[in-house]
């Protein structure tokens, strides 16, 4: 389906300012495999609107948590609202990655966060002014804290294609069936049941109360996604099913 058939939200109208150099450095610092081939945009190229077999991202995202290939929860949370990267405002990528962080390191690496436990903490809410989704917190359930509230400008300018083979899973993920697939187009808005809030039980709830309750300090934004945490938690230490 064309994607101006499928997609009631437009796009913004923005044009890069990557340059090769730009994306040279992008792959050294974040690590991005060599089986990523990555793309800067022509004139007219949208985020919204990759080519067939490419994924539009942002550069904010990455300084934000986001690696390839996706990590399983990400990819998870992307399927279920139906929602490209590129629809994703960057805070969701600093509470997406802080949440599978804080995960790992309260229950001392023996747990990983779902889907309920997130959406039980934060909800998705559209801002038609921006075209973008946002992340705000149930009843105060910030796993996150102390982000910065301001964005670096110019950030919706800065986005690039890729392609390839390692970019959606991991190499051990490969040979099996794995359902949660990255949307490439915008989608149009998620069904209205999955926005709500999830019932939990009490199992679930206590996982929750123990993330809540851990160290503030450690909660810290600029204490919990560092670029060591991001490369244990979110690339190394990948569960094969979420």
């Amino acid at each position: 389906m064309a994607n101006s058939e499928k997609n009631p939200i437009n796009s913004t109208e923005h044009v890069t300012l990557l340059t090769q150099n730009d994306m040279n450095n992008l792959r050294l610092k974040f690590n991005i495999p060599a089986g990523v081939r990555l793309r800067i945009p022509s004139v007219g190229d949208l985020p919204s609107c990759p080519k067939p077999g490419e994924i539009g991202l942002y550069t904010v995202a990455f300084e934000y948590g986001l690696r390839l290939p996706f990590h399983p929860f990400i990819r998870t949370v992307l399927a279920h609202f139906d929602l490209a990267p590129t629809q994703l405002s960057p805070n969701v990528w600093r509470h997406m990655a802080g949440a599978i962080i804080l995960w790992r390191i309260c229950s001392e690496e023996k747990d990983h966060i779902t889907l309920d436990e997130f959406n039980f903490c934060y909800m998705l809410r559209y801002r038609p002014k921006t075209k973008f989704w946002f992340l705000y917190p149930r009843d105060n359930r910030v796993l996150v804290l102390d982000c910065p509230k301001f964005l670096a400008k110019g950030w919706q300018e800065r986005f690039f294609f890729a392609r390839g083979t390692d970019w959606e899973f991991s190499p051990k993920e490969r040979t099996l069936p794995c359902a949660s697939l990255v949307p490439k187009e915008w989608g149009g808005f998620p069904d209205a049941e999955k926005l709500k809030e999830p019932k939990l039980s009490n199992f679930y709830r206590s996982r929750v109360k123990r993330a809540l309750k851990f160290d503030h300090n450690y909660r810290a934004y600029k204490n919990l996604i560092t670029p060591e945490n991001v490369q244990k938690y979110l690339l190394d230490d990948i569960p094969v099913m979420v």
